[in-house]
């Protein structure tokens, strides 16, 4: 089952949970939650740098417990909490968030509702708050159109499911490179070099986490290792564009990631010079698409944990047991200067016989190829039958 794609990113300050309206509401509108359950927690959560970074909007509850140890909630709470939640969310430099404020309503002096909340011109709604009662569709709508414009919401919707599968640090990551190079558009920032060396590194936890990567990869280079040979074996498995871009991103981020300040005898770090100078005008644009083709693949890892086995059941064969693997495999028969094969496995024709490539074939009989001209090149032979 696909994981859900999220675009937007919402706190919400509630000691009530409603996991109702998350489930049936805001998740299936692409609005992603983090509650806290006191005004406290909340602060100190939108407090934290990285958090604020990522947020989008702010919910905010009316009557709500002050600090977690509290028995009750009161109005207190938003009282004299409210307008703290309001100054992190719009006198932060750069970065806006818009703040609704989602109450019940109910036995609430009328003041504290009508006086108490500030009125802003950015709201979508002559009403200073939201029912919870009656206005939950109106919440939802008006969350979606006020965040719709911040870079992370079209980051976040521009590159769907990439940032789904990243942990919060790496989504972080990704949400700064992408607003680098496709929102301000610096092709001249070297500091994107280290943020995809480090999100490269994140791509051998989370193919080990969903069955890609053997327990002994402990480096890119390792990654990158294994994966060519999953793909000498079987192409279908992990295709060949996958390996030369991860081996070419691995060169350019581990250059990149270094300046010539740090080693006066290092004659090879051409990267950071190179495009602070635009040398290499398009070459952080190049490690970006690089970046984001190997997370669309690997988005597309399994996700269930009976899934996750097979394929790690799978890739045993591939790397430890290839005849076996091969035996009754089915694949697409390619040429290699005239000489037809299925990864490793080298096919004879008959005489006369015409067969297209990409063609789907399933091998039979595989073993050791003794052929002295051949053997280096496909280390199996095999008989087929054409699918």
């Amino acid at each position: 089952m696909e994981k859900a794609q999220h675009s937007i990113f919402v706190l919400w300050i509630d000691d009530k949970e409603d996991p109702e309206f998350i489930k049936y509401r805001l998740n299936p509108n692409g609005i992603e939650v983090h509650q806290e359950f006191c005004y406290e927690d909340g602060i100190a959560w939108l407090s934290n740098k990285e958090n604020h970074a990522k947020c989008d909007a702010v919910i905010l509850d009316v009557k709500c417990k002050i600090k977690r140890t509290d028995t009750n909630d009161s109005d207190e709470a938003f009282q004299n909490y409210a307008f703290q939640v309001y100054g992190m969310c719009e006198n932060n430099g750069s970065k806006f968030i818009p703040w609704f404020v989602f109450t019940a309503g109910t036995g609430y002096k009328p003041e504290l509702l009508e006086v108490g909340i500030p009125k802003r011109k950015w709201t979508l709604t002559e009403k200073k708050y939201y029912s919870k009662g009656s206005d939950r569709a109106k919440l939802v709508e008006h969350i979606k159109e006020l965040t719709k414009d911040a870079d992370n919401v079209i980051i976040r919707s521009k590159y769907a499911g990439i940032c789904d599968i990243c942990n919060d640090g790496e989504q972080l990551r990704f949400l700064k490179i992408a607003r680098t190079i496709d929102v301000d558009q610096n092709f001249a920032s070297t500091s994107v070099f280290n943020d995809m060396r480090k999100m490269l590194a994140y791509t051998k936890t989370y193919g080990k986490e969903h069955g890609l990567f053997t327990d002994d990869v402990d480096s890119v280079k390792k990654a990158l290792e294994q994966l060519d040979n999953i793909c000498t074996i079987d192409p279908e498995l992990v295709p060949k564009y996958i390996v030369t871009n991860y081996e070419s991103l691995i060169d350019t981020v581990n250059n990149g990631s270094h300046s010539d300040d740090e080693n006066v005898e290092e004659k090879t770090l051409a990267v950071d010079k190179d495009v602070m100078s635009a040398k290499a005008p398009y070459l952080s644009r190049l490690a970006f698409l690089q970046l984001i083709t190997i997370f669309e693949w690997l988005k597309q890892l399994p996700q269930q944990k009976d899934e996750i086995s097979e394929l790690k059941a799978k890739l045993q064969m591939v790397l430890f047991d290839k005849v076996r693997y091969y035996e009754e495999h089915i694949g697409e028969l390619r040429y290699d200067k005239g000489i037809p094969h299925v990864g490793q496995c080298m096919l004879k024709l008959k005489e006369g016989q015409k067969i297209a490539e990409f063609t789907q074939v399933k091998l039979k009989h595989v073993v050791i190829n003794r052929d002295p001209k051949f053997k280096k090149t496909y280390e199996f032979f095999a008989l087929f039958d054409v699918i």
